[in-house]
């Protein structure tokens, strides 16, 4: 390395510095503002409406929390059949430091339990904090991989500063629900696997499994991510040791959820690692394609749903001749949301595309009153030329980096699309989950758009000297 190529390397890193310093005070900056201005937004709706900071489901999960410290365990029925272990045990430490072990369960009613928990809990302010510091976190990881991807510090700082400036990122990391959590170890889970593949060390392979382990643990979603990233290992790792480095991915990744699914199966019969994805058809993705297909409205569909699951139940009691448990029960419902699919595949397929801008531009506004769509469309515009950048590439082995990339960053985001559409609107969590990966994407499209004026640049100029 030349001493001009070293000067400029070091001034490239500092530069890196100066940005993540100037990053993170932003963040702090925009997030304590966030919270106080949501706070005092809550005060002034008489504790009645405190859906900043709580929804439904942080009941559930702080009563669990309160079942693990007074000694109850992890329970078995609807809807924590559909929990993860991961932030109820985050949760129950919250509790016991905030000196809430004792807590009388019957206090956290769902029509109470969210203006008790922001008005007369000391547990909100520390999750508050927690929530934010992951989410500072996860913005920086948006910063390092978008960095590494295009290796402009300008481009990567746009990028995080997008996903940093979006009012659902905020609002989501304020609600006190595991998305955040598993957010930041899913995104960690894309920068050490990234790194592993471009090091070809094993130690950031295990890292990268142990993220999407803890990330799944955390929340479901990522359940199944596991064999595209083992896809990825077997595309694009280079060396002798390629059978190891699988092994060791898919250890780290799968193997506490897997002794998960076998603890639900042993209390239950019904080997699930978690109910929440046939709950999700039942309550919400298939409702809303009846919905759309018959043109009734949502509550008609649940009805319907609700009274073919009944009859459906009643059958399997009357088979085996006891009441169901709460995994079969949730199993049963989910059967007859998955008979529907199969029945019309098109009417589904057809409400999960219209689902899709529904989920990009309209969540945002419906829950926090500040539509982003500018935003969204820039991020899209900008996510289409990283891809195109992508495609242009005609050797993916010779360059590694940018194959792998362009198909776990492409996978991710149409994995979780799936996952996430139809949503009703309000649903600003599942627009959340996306955000950083269409940010990436935004920032190497940045960086292809720097790049094609740069070399329009001297052209144009020589064309005005010859004129």
């Amino acid at each position: 390395m030349t001493t001009a190529t070293r000067v400029q390397a070091i001034r490239h890193e500092r530069s890196a510095r100066w940005a993540i310093g100037l990053l993170l005070a932003v963040c702090l900056v925009a997030r304590t503002g966030f919270v106080l201005i949501a706070y005092r937004h809550t005060l002034k709706g008489a504790e009645a409406h405190p859906w900043l900071f709580v929804e439904q489901d942080t009941t559930g999960y702080m009563i669990r929390a309160l079942d693990l410290v007074q000694g109850r365990g992890f329970m078995a029925h609807p809807p924590e059949s559909r929990r993860t272990p991961l932030y109820p045990l985050i949760l129950a430490g919250m509790v016991r430091a905030c000196g809430l072990q004792h807590l009388d369960v019957n206090r956290l009613r769902p029509e109470n339990a969210g203006a008790w928990l922001i008005f007369r809990s000391p547990l909100w302010m520390p999750m508050a904090l927690l929530h934010h510091a992951l989410g500072m976190l996860t913005t920086l990881m948006v910063f390092l991989i978008a960095r590494e991807l295009t290796g402009s510090v300008a481009a990567a700082w746009a990028g995080a500063m997008a996903l940093e400036s979006s009012p659902v990122r905020l609002a989501t990391d304020t609600v006190m629900l595991p998305y955040v959590v598993m957010g930041f170890w899913l995104i960690l889970c894309v920068w050490t696997f990234l790194r592993a593949v471009r090091m070809r060390r094993l130690g950031w392979l295990a890292a990268a499994g142990a993220s999407l382990c803890l990330a799944t643990l955390a929340q479901p979603m990522p359940l199944y991510l596991w064999p595209g990233f083992l896809a990825l290992i077997l595309l694009f790792w280079r060396g002798q040791r390629l059978a190891l480095a699988g092994l060791i991915f898919c250890a780290a990744a799968t193997a506490l959820p897997m002794a998960w699914l076998v603890r639900n199966g042993w209390l239950s019969g019904v080997y699930r690692y978690s109910m929440n994805g046939d709950a999700s058809l039942f309550q919400l993705k298939v409702p809303l394609a009846l919905m759309e297909r018959d043109r009734i409205s949502f509550a008609e569909a649940e009805e319907r749903l609700v009274a073919e699951s009944e009859r459906r139940i009643a059958r399997a009691e009357r088979r085996l001749g006891r009441p169901l448990n709460g995994f079969e029960w949730e199993r049963e419902r989910g059967a007859v949301a998955v008979d529907f699919i199969r029945s019309h595949p098109l009417s589904y397929v057809s409400s999960m595309v219209r689902g899709v801008p529904g989920l990009l531009f309209d969540q945002a506004g419906r829950r926090t009153g500040v539509y982003d769509r500018g935003l969204m469309a820039c991020l899209l515009a900008l996510a289409v030329v990283a891809m195109a950048r992508f495609a242009r590439l005609r050797a993916p082995h010779s360059i590694p980096r940018e194959w792998h990339s362009l198909l776990l960053l492409g996978g991710l985001v149409g994995y979780l699309t799936v996952l996430t559409v139809p949503a009703l609107p309000g649903y600003v969590r599942f627009k959340a989950v996306l955000m950083p990966y269409l940010c990436i994407l935004a920032a190497v499209g940045l960086d292809q758009v720097a790049r094609w004026r740069a070399r329009s640049a001297p052209v144009t100029a020589s064309a005005v000297g010859r004129a």
